[in-house]
């Protein structure tokens, strides 16, 4: 007794002190700071509970973002997260103070409950849509009608400032709530209200967390209402809103307690009493607002549960909890005829509706007389909330909507995100399927986080070791990009696992360097293979006998056309462009200044582009360009006459298609890669891989042919011309679904 006599008074000065200081700031500092001290001090608190997760180290699936304490955010985040993690999904959940811009990495379900429009909120959201992510509010209550709560009793005992701090607080959740793509309400009568501003809604309700489940089947294991003759009649009153709720009850109580002398009551939480029942003092029992997992074992006190609620459009916005929570401790209610009790309750069988006072009196003194029909609906009762309110059962239908509703979840394995072709085709294929609706990351292999010499690439980009071991359930595939991201794609929770296969990688080592046996075996896998080129697809037939999807190579139009040159040309010089890393032994790039070895210096002007090494001592180079930005490529381009490419190996070599799209023309060596689309004396020349000699004539002809450099270039633009990224995306659309 002494331990709760000094929680009740430790309460009792919390809230003294809150409600003092809550007039203080709302007179001396305005509605803005209330707003904004009101919000720190819940954030405290929230914090402090443990009612919200720690910060992820794992992608996952959905995200609760919540603006409210105790058992509301029990039932609508803690409760319905339970929900999706039992059937199969994985999450947290967030306060909506802490709201931080890289979750939109993390989660790809966005769920809002009750929270308030602010700015951080509004762009968060609007960024959240655009990124084709599922943006979702969740409410519990009709405050975000005006109508429906202007007249209410509480509300007309605040003064002007209190109305207009409320009134200010339902136009802030309402607003949210419109950016929103989706709803999610608690009953039937707010789903109702929602539909006018959002227009797919889903009715979830309150379910029976396997925690309460089992703290009310030991309950029942220790229930001592069997023991005495004493019938006692429970009103759980919650929030102290509930007075005109009691007040529907309160002639048919007094006739109860009159008529049955054995009959007592027992209310929990806040209820003003009115003056009728000072007789019954010795007969009613009181006890204060208790923790929700000390419920149970109050409920389990009672005989008979009282739910009454003032039948309006309002009231038929509240749930069945009242209900649902004392049929798990086979505890018959009676309620009045709201939409959700309505829903809940089948008459006679797991409890009764009241419709007015006679109804009340009349079941009321029916199971007061028949111990045997209170232990019935009791029974009949649990049974029904266990079958239709569980966790698992509730949750189906919330991840059904989610399934339903959602964006399809499309990743792709980089390497890294650094410049090159093969990133190139992975960021085209990402942007265009997120331009189309899917929702699509990068996850880098070397943890890169941002993909900067692209254009608008908004597509989210997340680390390998927050992929790796993560459990999503709603990621629809996985693709692997090279042979050491084919173990990550294998081990995740993919739906479709694939690898696109754009070059022969174990060649790029040395046949007694371990990697060459591992990336080869990767060619051999139990996965789903794409191609970006003829020659690879038939590659991976021949010698692993594995069929694949091509995938044709596009080239974005927007960025490669021919612009204004970055100088004007030295009059009566021809200008080379070479392009490629010095370091890199497929590229070849010693091959390219042998062959400008043998041109005539007076004659002929060469730019060099790398994107790693320096040039050699040796090179004949006029100018040399490092990193240029993927933006400014065209540029280079327009600035010179011949691009010469002599890559020893390519899956799909982009220069020379590059080359074309601004207007120039292209010198190169014959390889996979290229095969695609050259053909030679019509949109280029080639030559067979080290004829240097030959090279060097084949730019020659160009300089002294003035209708074969206008043949080609014309070819170059036809072959531009058929090489479009939405052909490429509409086949990636059919493999993916």
């Amino acid at each position: 007794m002494e331990k709760a006599a000094k929680k009740l008074v430790k309460i009792a000065k919390e809230g003294k002190r809150v409600t003092k200081k809550t007039f203080f700031v709302l007179k001396n500092r305005g509605a803005k700071s209330l707003i904004r001290e009101t919000k720190d001090y819940f954030v405290a608190k929230i914090r402090k509970s443990g009612l919200v997760t720690a910060k992820t180290t794992k992608i996952k699936d959905f995200l609760f973002i919540s603006c409210h304490l105790d058992m509301p955010h029990k039932y609508r985040c803690v409760f319905q997260a339970e929900q999706l993690k039992k059937n199969g999904l994985s999450g947290d959940i967030r306060f909506f103070t802490d709201l931080q811009e890289e979750w939109l990495k993390y989660y790809d379900v966005f769920i809002f409950y009750r929270v308030p429009i602010e700015d951080k909120i509004k762009v968060f959201i609007e960024k959240a849509k655009k990124l084709n992510k599922m943006v979702i509010y969740d409410i519990d209550d009709l405050v975000f009608e005006e109508d429906l709560v202007k007249d209410k009793s509480e509300v007309a005992e605040m003064d002007e400032a209190g109305k207009k701090l409320y009134f200010d607080g339902i136009r802030r959740h309402r607003e949210t709530m419109q950016l929103c793509n989706f709803g999610i309400a608690s009953t039937e009568g707010i789903a109702r209200h929602m539909e006018k501003y959002i227009p797919t809604v889903l009715v979830n309700r309150n379910s029976v967390p396997d925690d309460l489940a089992k703290r009310s089947a030991q309950a029942l294991v220790d229930d001592r209402t069997s023991r005495s003759d004493e019938i006692v009649i429970g009103y759980f009153s919650g929030s102290k809103t509930h007075d005109d709720d009691f007040m529907l009850i309160e002639e048919a109580l007094e006739k109860i307690l009159d008529k049955h002398a054995n009959a007592s009551l027992f209310i929990v939480g806040h209820l003003q009493l009115s003056e009728r029942f000072k007789k019954y003092e010795n007969r009613i029992r009181r006890h204060g607002f208790v923790k929700y997992d000390d419920l149970p074992k109050l409920i389990s006190m009672v005989d008979i549960n009282l739910a009454p609620l003032v039948v309006s459009e309002f009231n038929h916005g509240k749930s069945e909890i009242k209900f649902t929570e004392a049929a798990l401790l086979k505890k018959p209610t009676i309620a009045s005829a709201t939409e959700a009790f309505m829903y809940a309750v089948k008459e006679g069988e797991t409890g009764f509706i009241a419709g007015n006072e006679e109804e009340w009196f009349e079941k009321l003194d029916r199971l007061i007389a028949d111990k045997g029909l209170r232990q019935k609906i009791g029974k009949q009762a649990r049974q029904d909330v266990l079958a239709r309110y569980g966790t698992q059962t509730i949750g189906k239908n919330l991840l059904n909507f989610i399934e339903t509703n959602r964006k399809r979840k499309i990743v792709y394995v980089s390497p890294s995100t650094q410049i090159s072709g093969g990133v190139m085709v992975i960021a085209q294929h990402l942007k265009r399927l997120q331009e189309r609706g899917y929702n699509t990351s990068m996850v880098t292999h070397n943890g890169d986080e941002e993909l900067v010499w692209m254009e608008d690439f908004e597509v989210p980009i997340v680390p390998f070791s927050m992929f790796t071991g993560s459990l999503i359930g709603m990621l629809d595939a996985a693709v692997a990009t090279m042979w050491s991201t084919v173990e990550v794609v294998q081990s995740s929770s993919a739906r479709r696992k694939f690898y696109l296969v754009q070059n022969k990688e174990h060649l790029f080592y040395a046949q007694d360097d371990p990697n060459f046996e591992k990336a080869k075996k990767t060619y051999d896998a139990d996965i789903e293979y794409l191609t970006v080129s003829q020659w690879c697809k038939q590659w991976l037939k021949d010698e692993f006998k594995k069929d694949s999807k091509y995938i044709p190579n596009g080239i974005d139009k927007e960025t490669f056309h021919e612009v204004e040159p970055l100088e004007s040309k030295k009059a009566g010089k021809i200008r080379i462009l070479i392009e490629g890393n010095p370091d890199n032994d497929y590229k070849n790039v010693d091959e390219s200044f042998r062959i400008i070895e043998k041109l005539d210096s007076e004659k002929f002007e060469t730019w060099l582009i790398s994107y790693g090494g320096k040039p050699k001592n040796w090179y004949r180079c006029d100018r040399f360009f490092e990193k240029v930005p993927f933006a400014d490529m065209n540029k280079y381009y327009s600035s010179c006459d011949i691009l010469l490419k002599t890559s020893k190996l390519e899956s799909f070599s982009y220069p020379p298609l590059e080359m074309m799209a601004c207007g120039g023309v292209c010198v190169v060596a014959e390889n996979g890669g290229n095969a695609e689309y050259i053909q030679n004396g019509v949109n280029a020349l080639a030559y067979a891989l080290g004829d240097v000699e030959i090279a060097a004539k084949q730019i020659e002809r160009l300089t002294d042919d003035s209708e074969l450099k206008k043949k080609l270039i014309e070819g170059g633009i036809q072959t531009v011309a058929g090489r479009s990224w939405e052909k490429s995306i509409d086949i990636l659309e059919e493999i993916y679904g």
